[in-house]
């Protein structure tokens, strides 16, 4: 039994295998499958096509012509231990379309013995490690895709699929065993250009959220400015009259009530400057803030708030020094970095108790003016000290007595910030607190304004 049947392209691939006496001609010839056959019986297979290993074409094996034969031109020692293989040549009906070109039906023949006899039979994938293997390719393909950026991602996969065609080259060559080659590539193919498809519909979902996040983030902005304004202007008109009416009876009515009409106005007065603290921070946190540069003495700034504070520390016996150290004109926001020096000495004076001490530094150091408060106070504690720049936030051990809004280092810190500066803060507690913020001598011209 020596038929061939070509795929439906015409070209010869696969021969078929039967059992015993309908054998295909090449197990017949072969020892080594008349050993296996005998040996397995029950493995051997009623019908089953294998593919063909080609090894080479009609000039791969040894061509002798019959003519030659009977004319004695071989010895008969040159047969010996030798698989002889009778066919034609010339006829157009002996050749055949292979995939390495036509081929007799003799040399296909001896190929299909070469392949048996000496085990060099092409060997597939059963269906379901074919499975495995292209499931594990889009496995490490989608791992590829999710922990490297995209060009990336495309060069890494490019060189997997061309890793893959490589082994299955070497694996043929070396072992006859057939790993698909083009299957991986359209999986690697596939897996890309959806995954492709899966992060652009990520991406758009996302910036459809971020769209909508800033829309209402816009809107909720708008809603808060617009109700601290409202409820800020009118609650400023309310306390406003009640500070004349206080101020009008300590003047002209004295009596009895003068220590409490004298702590409504203080109360009133702490009131007045928590609304006056919320409507600058929703000034300067706006989007259309901007600082107004002067240029100006650092140091006279500091005196002069030193000066206007100085009854809060007489009132409390503080000793307040200064140590400022003569410096050139520098360019600020005289309003801001006022209000930052107040904030700073003013905390300073209130957490700093009776007969305590204040001191204030100034000097310049490389391009940045620097300016301490160190107080002899209470100090701050270390979980106090990672949030005491919050909006807000008062610590913990503050006493209930003194009066805060929780904003005065929130502001310092912003002020500073937009200068280009910046704060530090060292305290320990029981021994006092340094409060330290730089400015730079001069600002880039492309930075705030």
């Amino acid at each position: 039994f020596n038929e061939y049947i070509a795929d439906f392209d015409g070209v010869l691939r696969n021969y078929t295998r039967h059992k015993k006496h309908l054998q295909h001609l090449a197990l017949k010839v072969s020892a080594t499958a008349q050993e296996k056959a005998l040996k397995h019986p029950h493995k051997t297979p009623l019908y089953q096509e294998s593919p063909i290993n080609f090894l080479g074409g009609d000039l791969h094996y040894t061509q002798i012509r019959f003519n030659d034969v009977l004319n004695r031109l071989y010895s008969p020692h040159f047969f010996k231990n030798k698989v002889i293989l009778i066919g034609a040549e010339g006829y157009p009906g002996q050749r055949l379309q292979t995939p390495i070109g036509p081929m007799s039906k003799v040399s296909v023949l001896a190929n299909l013995v070469d392949n048996i006899h000496f085990k060099k039979t092409i060997t597939t994938q059963p269906p379901k490690w074919s499975a495995l293997y292209m499931l594990a390719i889009v496995i490490i393909s989608i791992w590829i895709l999710s922990s490297f950026p995209q060009l990336m991602g495309f060069v890494f996969l490019f060189w997997f699929g061309t890793l893959n065609v490589a082994l299955s080259l070497w694996v043929f060559d070396t072992y006859f065993y057939w790993i698909p080659a083009l299957s991986p590539i359209v999986c690697i193919i596939s897996t890309y250009v959806i995954f492709l498809s899966f992060q652009v519909t990520v991406k758009n979902y996302k910036n459809w959220k971020l769209e909508e996040e800033q829309k209402n983030i816009l809107e909720y902005e708008q809603l808060k400015d617009n109700f601290v304004s409202l409820i800020s202007h009118d609650l400023k008109t309310p306390i406003a009259k009640i500070q004349a009416i206080c101020d009008r009876i300590m003047v002209q009515h004295k009596g009895v009530f003068d220590d409490d009409i004298l702590a409504l106005r203080k109360e009133s007065n702490e009131l007045y400057r928590y609304i006056q603290t919320i409507l600058q921070v929703t000034r300067v946190e706006s989007r259309d803030f901007k600082l107004s540069r002067e240029t100006i003495d650092i140091n006279d700034v500091i005196e002069t708030v030193v000066e206007q504070l100085s009854p809060l520390a007489i009132a409390k016996k503080i000793t307040v020094t200064t140590e400022l150290e003569p410096m050139f004109l520098v360019e600020l926001d005289p309003i801001l970095i006022s209000e930052v020096i107040q904030n700073i000495v003013e905390n300073a004076v209130k957490y700093t108790p009776e007969k305590g001490s204040i001191h204030v530094t100034s000097k310049e150091i490389d391009d940045k003016v620097w300016i301490s408060v160190q107080d002899s106070g209470d100090g701050i504690s270390p979980e106090d000290q990672v949030e005491i720049f919050h909006k807000f936030f008062r610590g913990k051990g503050s006493s209930p007595n003194i009066k805060g809004s929780g904003l005065g280092l929130y502001l310092v810190k912003y002020f500073v910030e937009l200068h280009g500066g910046q704060v530090l803060l060292e305290s320990e507690l029981n021994v006092g607190t340094t409060v330290s913020l730089s400015l730079p001598v001069q600002h880039e011209s492309g930075g705030l304004t």
